[in-house]
């Protein structure tokens, strides 16, 4: 039997005042909620707690759905701040139906009071969160009533503004589960999601549990599917467990260990992010533009898709030339320290030798030809240019170069050895076809090259002919071989 009780309380306080009221109210005759309101006000006047309504649709039929187990009613009035407890208890009759708390809704006439007001907590007898403040998805958080169970909560609303005096309904909403959706966070109940009403897809959690060193995925099926919705009209319910994955770092470096680029992945990845992808590759073509000559530069290899640790790529420099660029470990850490330059093929009329090679510099020049049963491989070079970095040239490591006419040398040059230019044939009687007259430009002063030369071995220059010339920024020297023996030579100094 549906019935409407009314209790009528008059009472003036200047303290807090506590009133109770307890009313029932049947859902299809299976659903039993008992309400019951403690109003905190100084001032208090009436409590109304009636039957359950039943609300019609848009077509104007009632639905089970659509039904207010309870309306509580109260006349208040109080300041902002003060509070209004509902305590609710709903008992589930039926066999076969479970109930979901779906919310609390505002009567319209009431709405000017209703606005007034904000939930602040919604908690049932264990102090676990029951209500949400605010629903507007077509799925609700609140605990399951299942058959023949009951649950209690308390839902506190707050004054917002000080209210002279009005008259509030809220009505506390059950309605029918039509299926649920349960996440399993490994062995335990992350969230499970009650579906009231199914006229449109549900889409599943994107958020879930957070697990040390482990990347969220998603939330998967019995088939290990990554699981992203349901479709409408759905009437069944499903278990669906967290998915982790290790999380890994892929970090693109320069030569010196600099940082260019960085991005996390997971074991279903199988290569970069588009737009990491992209980066990375405008990261490549710096690297390229920058590169010495004859420099080709490409990442290391690397496979993402069978990591199992984080990733460390660095640009790998290809030397396209004919030279032979010697790594050396000074120290014996097993880390290049420098390079060395040997030839190990035939030259073309030009050579560059480079001041820093995969990013390390260039300190020595060895020699320029590989001299293999007296075969010259260096007989089509006329110019030699070396870059700045580039600090000696050893014993005879121009020489085998009969059409060399030009060098032009850096800065930072500071030793020459013996016949760094040419070997010295016509010393014992061999053929003339190495000696040259040879141009060398230096980049520094005259005063600079001086040091040079009273650091390099005396016979740093033997087989250049008499006209050769050392260029210097500020004049040059020509050599003059006069008739005093062997090895006799002057190098007459002039200004520009």
């Amino acid at each position: 039997m549906k019935t409407m009780v009314k209790v009528f309380i008059g009472i003036t306080l200047s303290f807090v005042c506590l009133f109770t009221c307890v009313g029932y109210a049947l859902v299809n005759e299976e659903l039993n909620i008992t309400g019951t309101v403690i109003v905190e006000h100084p001032v208090f006047t009436e409590i109304v707690i009636t039957e359950a309504v039943e609300v019609s649709d848009s077509t104007g039929s009632q639905s089970a759905s659509r039904l207010y187990p309870t309306n509580l009613k109260t006349v208040i009035s109080g300041n902002a701040g003060e509070k209004i407890i509902y305590k609710i208890t709903a008992h589930n009759y039926s066999e076969t139906e479970t109930y979901v708390f779906s919310g609390a809704v505002y009567d319209d006439v009431y709405a000017s009071v209703g606005n007034k007001l904000t939930i602040s907590t919604s908690t049932d007898e264990a102090n676990s969160n029951v209500i949400p403040a605010s629903k507007g998805a077509n799925y609700y958080e609140g605990t399951p009533v299942a058959p023949g169970e009951e649950i209690t909560f308390y839902a506190t609303y707050t004054l917002d503004a000080n209210i002279t005096s009005g008259e509030m309904m809220v009505n506390f909403k059950f309605l029918p589960i039509i299926y649920t959706i349960k996440y399993m966070n490994e062995n335990e109940i992350y969230a499970v999601d009650c579906i009231t009403n199914n006229e449109a897809a549900y889409t599943v959690k994107t958020d879930g549990p957070d697990k040390t060193d482990k990347k969220f995925i998603g939330w998967i099926n019995t088939s290990g599917e990554v699981v992203k919705s349901y479709a409408e009209n759905n009437t069944n319910s499903y278990t669906l467990s967290a998915k982790w994955e290790n999380e890994y770092l892929i970090m693109f470096v320069d030569n010196e260990g600099n940082m260019l680029y960085q991005e996390t992945f997971t074991e279903s990845s199988t290569g970069l992010s588009s737009e990491g992808q992209r980066i990375v590759d405008k990261k490549l073509a710096e690297l390229r533009a920058n590169a010495e000559l004859d420099m080709s530069v490409s990442w290391e290899s690397y496979d993402i898709a069978n990591a199992s640790s984080d990733i460390t790529v660095r640009p790998v420099y290809t030397y396209n030339g004919n030279l032979q660029y010697t790594p050396k470990d000074d120290d014996g850490d097993g880390i290049v320290d420098r390079y060395e330059v040997d030839a190990v093929s035939a030259l073309e009329e030009e050579v560059t030798i480079m001041g820093k090679f995969n990013g390390k510099p260039v300190t020595q020049i060895n020699k320029l030809y590989k001299n293999e049963g007296n075969t010259d491989y260096s007989s089509k070079v006329h110019t030699v240019i070396v870059q700045e970095g580039v600090q000696r040239l050893e014993a005879n490591a121009l020489s085998h170069t009969a059409k060399l006419a030009n060098v032009s040398l850096p800065s930072t040059l500071n030793y020459l050895g013996k016949n760094a230019f040419s070997r010295n044939n016509w010393l014992f009687g061999g053929s003339n076809n190495d000696l040259k007259v040879l141009t060398i430009t230096f980049n520094g002063t005259r005063a600079e090259w001086k040091e040079i030369v009273a650091n390099s071995h005396n016979e740093w220059h033997n087989g250049l002919k008499d006209g050769s010339k050392v260029i210097c920024t500020d004049g040059y020297f020509e050599l003059d071989r006069g008739l005093g023996g062997v090895g006799g030579y002057t190098w007459s100094e002039r200004s520009n």
